[in-house]
């Protein structure tokens, strides 16, 4: 009740206030147009003046009128916007119109009157009276009702512009976009709150420099960039450009990592209004992918996935996973999680119940290993599935040096495990990821996963096209080098490289999987795919960038250690056996390597050399190399060195 009374009496005051406004725009607007233009003329004022006292009734009439039905006096003037501006401002044309309306009534009726004492007078009050009068008006009332607003952003404003050395860090931001703009609106509003000062704009277009914007100067190019962080003492630069392509982002990183600065970039926004203090993040590992991203085609992902039950092992994986992200895009009609590690599967199909609640119903977990043949056969017996996504593996170099029986059963046999019972159960398509280790190994991990293509091949035409994704590294994955340089480089080093000249092919994730079901629906069975992995990349330029990303100088701040190749290691790998060429497709991103397909009495006698070995307890290392001509056992070449 006493807020009630509050805000009523708040609406009487409003309406009181502009009356007296109203009154004071036309006594104003008939003073100054009497000094202006009648001052030679003998007294026409008490004419104007006798009809002003006469639309006095009238002013208020206008008022109550025009402002109280367009809501004018129930508006919260700290949230005051655009909408609420342009109903003002229709109110105050009309407010204003009714007692100039009235004034000329009252002239037009009292002309004859007034003529014999003033014969100067006008009929009629002239125009610019009641341009002058509106003017004035919307003015005052719209000074009271934005009070709020300017008092609010000139004290965020002040607080932002004050300098706190023990709080603010001195910032720069790379693009005079939107973006950027939009950015400086949300620290400025945040005020004394806001961690950034932003001593300057960097953008490469000539014609914005030494130009403002909300009040911070743009200082020039990206070339400047070293100079200005010297002379400032910047601390943090901001990427503001959400759209740089890969080529854009390259240079800048490569002209901000120097400098020791911490680099943030902007995620992608869909409107200006997201880029704010949120949408800030760290450089992302793949920023550091120097290549164009590939330009996939999502109706022909959609045409083997829509409305069909599809089963990824190894779902929990860092691939797997993010293939069960990418194929709920296309609407499965089921998705089946299937992984040993029940934790990471569990974790999985959660995010995706919560991303995609709507689908929730469609993502089912399955708990099992691809050396079970009896719990393989329940999963696909239960579910159906139409397509297979083979990514379970083991894929690390140096663990499946020393124990490769572990490789054999779960890269080999796993996989023949998973293919047969694809084609017991009429599976579709089967697509195995691979490696670029398989080629030409010099690893036990390697070797399997090339023994696993070869029986792939060798079953295909059976009713289930079998195909294998050959690809190198991917950034971030479980287990990869960049995950291991962060921790290092969070732990204040030293950062290990194996060799200064060793390079590898990178992919991001989201790249690599989004290519594996591109090729997916180009198979047509008993295909090897090849992914284009761009140009590859000095590991130790990867290990130097990480780390002048992290604001720090390598040699300085965070030590480079050299520790030799591990076994199996090579300085740089391939994506193709010598008895292969490539054949393009539709894709440039894609190829086939294409090789002579292995027959059945070739997949039967890796099979039974293999159980022999593994049931004996020999030297798998010795039956690799006979089954592989291609494989190079590291041991024994360490020794002839």
């Amino acid at each position: 009740m006493k807020n009630r009374i509050k805000g009523n009496l708040r609406r009487v005051v409003f309406c009181l206030c502009d009356c007296i406004f109203i009154s004071l725009a036309y006594i104003a607007a008939i003073s100054l147009f009497s000094y202006l233009a009648l001052d030679q003329l003998p007294g026409p004022r008490q004419g104007y003046l006798s009809a002003y006292v006469y639309s006095i009734p009238f002013q208020i009439l206008g008022v109550i009128l025009f402002f109280i039905p367009l809501g004018l006096y129930r508006d919260m003037l700290r949230h005051i916007s655009l909408l609420e501006l342009l109903r003002m401002l229709i109110g105050s044309v009309f407010a204003t119109l009714i007692p100039y309306l009235a004034m000329g009534y009252y002239m037009v009726s009292s002309y004859d009157k007034m003529v014999l004492t003033n014969p100067d007078i006008l009929r009629w009050p002239p125009p610019i009276i009641l341009v002058t009068a509106f003017y004035l008006f919307i003015t005052m009332t719209g000074l009271v009702r934005l009070s709020p607003v300017i008092w609010k952003s000139t004290h965020r404003y002040y607080n932002w512009l004050k300098w706190g050395h023990d709080k603010r860090v001195p910032t720069l931001i790379v693009g005079a976009g939107t973006a950027a703009a939009a950015l400086l609106k949300d620290f400025q509003l945040q005020g004394k709150d806001c961690r950034y000062l932003v001593v300057g704009i960097i953008d490469d277009n000539p014609g914005k420099h030494n130009r403002n914007i909300r009040s911070v100067r743009i200082l020039g190019g990206s070339d400047m960039i070293p100079n200005i962080v010297k002379k400032h003492g910047i601390m943090e630069i901001i990427i503001a450009i959400p759209s740089a392509t890969p080529d854009q982002m390259r240079k800048l990183i490569s002209v901000c990592a120097p400098t020791g600065c911490a680099v943030h970039t902007m995620k992608k926004v869909t409107t200006i209004e997201e880029a704010k203090v949120t949408s800030l993040q760290n450089l992302d590992v793949s920023d550091l992918l120097w290549r164009r991203e590939a330009v996939l085609c999502p109706n022909d992902m959609a045409s083997y996935i829509t409305n069909r039950c599809v089963l990824v092992t190894g779902g929990g994986g860092s691939i797997g996973s993010e293939l069960c992200r990418q194929i709920l895009r296309f609407d499965p009609q089921m998705l089946v999680i299937y992984d040993f590690y029940e934790n990471n599967a569990y974790d999985l199909a959660q995010e995706l119940r919560i991303r995609y609640p709507d689908k929730a119903e469609n993502v089912v977990i399955r708990i099992g290993s691809i050396q079970d043949k009896c719990r393989l056969d329940e999963v696909f017996a239960e579910t159906r599935p139409s397509v297979v996504f083979h990514a379970a593996a083991y894929k690390h170099v140096p663990l499946m040096e020393e124990c490769p029986e572990l490789a054999i059963k779960n890269n080999v046999f796993g996989t023949y495990n998973t293919a047969l019972c694809s084609q017991k159960h009429s599976v579709r398509r089967f697509v195995m990821i691979s490696t670029d280790k398989a080629v030409n190994p010099t690893n036990v991990m390697g070797a399997s996963k090339r023994l696993a293509e070869i029986i792939l091949q060798s079953m295909n035409g059976r009713g289930v096209e079998f195909v294998a994704v050959r690809f190198g590294n991917v950034l971030g994955s479980n287990g990869s080098v960049v995950p291991v340089f962060r921790r290092q480089i969070e732990s204040g080093g030293p950062v290990t490289v194996m060799h200064p000249e060793i390079i590898r092919y990178f992919m991001t994730i989201t790249e690599a999987v989004s290519l594996v079901l591109q090729a997916g629906a180009m198979a047509n069975g008993g295909e090897t795919f090849l992914l284009d992995m761009g140009d590859p990349v000095k590991i130790v330029d990867l290990a130097r960038t990480m780390i002048e990303m992290a604001g720090l100088t390598p040699g300085r701040d965070i030590d480079i250690e050299f520790t030799g190749l591990r076994p199996g290691e090579k300085l740089y790998e391939e994506l193709l056996i010598n008895a292969e060429y490539v054949m393009r497709t539709d894709d440039e991103k894609i190829f086939i390597a294409n090789a002579p397909i292995p027959g059945e009495q070739e997949r039967a006698a890796i099979l039974m050399e293999l159980e022999r070995v593994l049931a004996e307890k020999g030297d798998i290392k010795a039956s690799i190399s006979k089954l592989l001509p291609e494989y190079t056992r590291h041991d024994i070449a360490s020794e002839d060195k």
